[in-house]
């Protein structure tokens, strides 16, 4: 008997506790490897439910202890630290760029003479709101100065 819950699959909360008691909150810097989960686990790597899990246990990670980490195919999990996070930040930030820019060219060149004025609406929307954003990120990034949150004083 299997138990499921919500949209038809095992809960990760037990599997997520696992990892935590195994590995407590890794430091930046600080590799585990595949091969260590899947023994914490029971899963292989080349399972969905080992991906799954480790999936909610690195945004967990995240949320409550500012930890970002990089998968390094066939290998491990490495928990980023400053130096490597802001390279993982321009990835992730050209990435949406992208992804950005090929939906409004999708959206500019779609005929508009079969849609719904609302449809229009939609089409013109995206096609805008894409080239706004890579103006902006082409051109507004020059003129921000950043306040370093090490020197702001807490309330």
């Amino acid at each position: 008997m299997s138990v499921k819950f919500g949209f038809g699959g095992i809960p990760t909360d037990i599997d997520v506790r696992r990892l935590q008691e195994k590995f407590g909150v890794p430091q930046p810097g600080e590799s585990i490897s595949y091969a260590l989960i899947s023994e914490v686990l029971g899963n292989s790597r080349t399972e969905s439910r080992f991906w799954v899990v480790t999936g909610a246990w690195r945004r967990q990670l995240f949320r409550e202890n500012n930890l970002v980490t990089e998968a390094i195919r066939n290998e491990d999990f490495e928990f980023l630290d400053a130096h490597r996070r802001v390279g993982h930040s321009v990835n992730k930030f050209k990435q949406g760029l992208r992804k950005v820019g090929r939906a409004s060219l999708v959206a500019a060149s779609t005929d508009r003479s079969n849609l719904a004025p609302e449809e229009a609406r939609v089409c013109d929307h995206i096609q805008n709101t894409g080239a706004q954003i890579r103006l902006a990120a082409a051109t507004a990034a020059r003129q921000l100065t950043y306040v370093d949150p090490v020197k702001v004083p807490l309330p």
